[in-house]
This record gives structure tokens, sequence and C-alpha cells, in this order.
């Protein structure tokens, strides 16, 4: 009998690709969300995107894939972050977007945590 395996991603492998992604397509990733007409703001739109590397920090974390000091540090800018664009929602309607340099805030700020995410990825492939 003939088996076929399939390789497969590991974990690790998955977690970097989901969070490169976010990285690569941010911008279009919020937009398509925020055009679903849904009653979301885009700051709320954007927290979606804060969600995975959220998640994933923490696992790694759990693992003890990260010292304590450098997982309280990315975790505390992360939650600065989340924090941040969570104030924005007071200001924000439905329909309203902020300016290119409001985005593009938010975009470094998260692209700088993913970057630190995806160093510690990288030493475990």
């Amino acid at each position: 009998m003939n088996e076929i395996y399939k390789e497969t991603e590991s974990v690790e492998q998955e977690y970097f690709g989901l969070l490169q992604n976010i990285q690569q397509n941010f911008f279009s990733l919020v937009e398509q969300e925020f055009q679903k007409k849904n009653g979301n703001t885009w700051p709320a739109c954007v927290t979606t995107q804060l969600v995975l590397p959220k998640v994933i920090l923490q696992t790694l974390h759990e693992q003890g894939d990260m010292v304590d000091l450098e997982y309280l540090a990315l975790k505390g800018e992360l939650e600065t972050l989340i924090t941040d664009v969570g104030e924005m929602n007071n200001f924000f309607k439905e329909q309203d977007v902020p300016d290119e340099e409001v985005k593009q805030e938010v975009f470094q700020r998260l692209s700088s945590i993913i970057d630190k995410i995806l160093e510690v990825l990288s030493k475990k492939l």
C-alpha cells in the first residue's frame, strides 16, 4: 500500500507566515474589513490585526522561547499600541479614516513589534 506523505509546516513556520502576511498586507487587510460596512470603525478594524501577534507572543512565552524581560517589553509595547488604537475609537465614527500620518505611525509600531516576534521565531526554524 502506497502512502502519500505531505510535508507540513511547523507551527513556527505557520506563525512566521501569518505575521509576515499582516506586516506585508496590513493596509489592505484593514481596508478589506473596513469596507465590509459592519459598523466597525477604522481603529476597530486595526485591532483585529493586533490579536494574532498578541496570541503568538503569549504562546512563545508560554513555550519558554522568550525570556521574561523580552516578553514583558514586547507585551508592553503591544498593549500600549492596543490601548492607543482603542482610544482612537473616541475620535472616529464609522465612516472616518485617519490621515496617512496616523496610519503610518500605527503600522510602524506594529511592524516593529512583529519584527521582534519574527526574530524569536526565526531562531526556532
